[in-house]
């Protein structure tokens, strides 16, 4: 016996349906959409699952005559079918997610997490991508200025400045007279409220803000809002990535435009982009009925420090660097250019939110953010 979808099943009819003692019968299963569907999620899942859906089988014990008629049934226990297994995955979202990294030519990631909840909505990768494994989940990549949600929190509860604060935003800057930190294709703006700052990107604004900070502020910052977490999620091996303290003072200008020694993976910026849109660190779920655990439950940041980020991811879209997202409601985000290498090429980078649903998108060696807003722009126009 064989089960076939549909479309496999019609591809194949023509030369089989003929066929002698061939019989076919239609059946309502609960099968992904496609075989790739959820490829990085749904065979690790089926894994976990596959005794707690097994069910237990049911039996008879009768007394039968010399000719095997049945006299008397002596005991019987009835099958027990097992119960669902629910998982957080959207499938919807899980779609849109798949058909919005499909047509880019680099490997690109997207995924998408619930902050009211930490479900796990989608896990998205194309063919590239998935030839370098499950590196949406445990890639471990600079994250460009995608860090500057963190450094901008990490500046605002310093209590130094807030949000209408000036600050120069020259072309370039020179650190500890050893560094010299460029904007890209070196933009002057001036001396600019923190908040253009942030929208604009300016390397050199949050290079020098960070010289000023402590060596674990930046490690704590991102700590409040998951990044550097680890968790044990039934199902899934994920990283979030890591930001370590930092007390050369070049190391630290670099960390706050996500060069010099952070990494994150797309799950570790989507659930950053979580945190800042629920408040606190939501704990990451994947399969109903197995908890997740996190190594550590960091402290939630302040409001004071986290509603001004949350208005200057949306002057990203406003007016800043991702302008391609304005038609698709109230999005707010921050895009990324990070370097790797020997710095020629670039990775591409957005992460943000709408409404309930967080995400991060990553395109491997797109040089600039403008790959990673396209894939945003087509997630954001499918989802429901």
């Amino acid at each position: 016996m064989a089960a076939l979808r549909d479309p496999d099943y019609q591809s194949v009819k023509p030369k089989i349906y003929e066929l002698p003692g061939v019989r076919f019968s239609s059946q309502t299963s609960l099968l992904a959409p496609s075989r790739n569907f959820g490829n990085q999620v749904l065979p690790a899942v089926r894994k976990l699952v596959e005794n707690d859906i097994a069910g237990n089988a049911g039996f008879r014990v009768a007394t039968v005559d010399a000719q095997g008629t049945e006299i008397d049934e002596l005991h019987s226990k009835a099958p027990e079918p097992a119960k669902a297994v629910n998982v957080a995955l959207s499938r919807a979202i899980q779609a849109a997610a798949e058909d919005a990294v499909e047509p880019v030519g680099q490997p690109t990631m997207l995924v998408a997490i619930q902050p009211s909840t930490g479900d796990i909505l989608a896990v998205a990768q194309n063919d590239p991508a998935d030839a370098q494994g499950a590196i949406s989940l445990t890639g471990r990549f600079p994250p460009g200025s995608t860090m500057k949600a963190v450094s901008a929190l990490a500046a605002l509860q310093s209590g130094k400045v807030n949000a209408e604060s000036p600050l120069p935003c020259p072309g370039k800057t020179t650190i500890d007279g050893r560094r010299i930190v460029p904007n890209s294709s070196e933009f002057d703006k001036g001396t600019i409220p923190l908040r253009s700052a942030f929208a604009f990107s300016c390397n050199t604004t949050f290079a020098q803000l960070a010289v000023d900070m402590p060596p674990d502020l930046l490690t704590n910052s991102a700590q409040s809002l998951g990044l550097g977490v680890d968790f044990d999620v039934p199902g899934l091996t994920t990283i979030t990535g890591s930001v370590p303290p930092a007390t050369d003072v070049v190391e630290r200008a670099e960390d706050a435009f996500g060069q010099g020694k952070v990494l994150a993976s797309p799950f570790g910026m989507a659930l950053v982009s979580a945190s800042i849109a629920k408040g606190s660190m939501p704990v990451p779920q994947l399969v109903r009925g197995k908890e997740s655990k996190a190594d550590k439950q960091p402290t939630a940041p302040p409001a004071a420090a986290l509603d001004p980020v949350r208005q200057m991811m949306r002057e990203v879209v406003d007016y800043g660097t991702a302008p391609q997202l304005k038609p698709y409601g109230d999005v707010r985000g921050k895009t990324g250019t990070a370097q790797f290498g020997d710095g020629v090429h670039s990775h591409g980078w957005f992460m943000g939110y709408r409404g309930d649903l967080a995400f991060a998108t990553l395109v491997l060696s797109g040089e600039t953010s403008t790959p990673a807003l396209e894939v945003a722009a087509r997630f954001l126009k499918a989802v429901p």
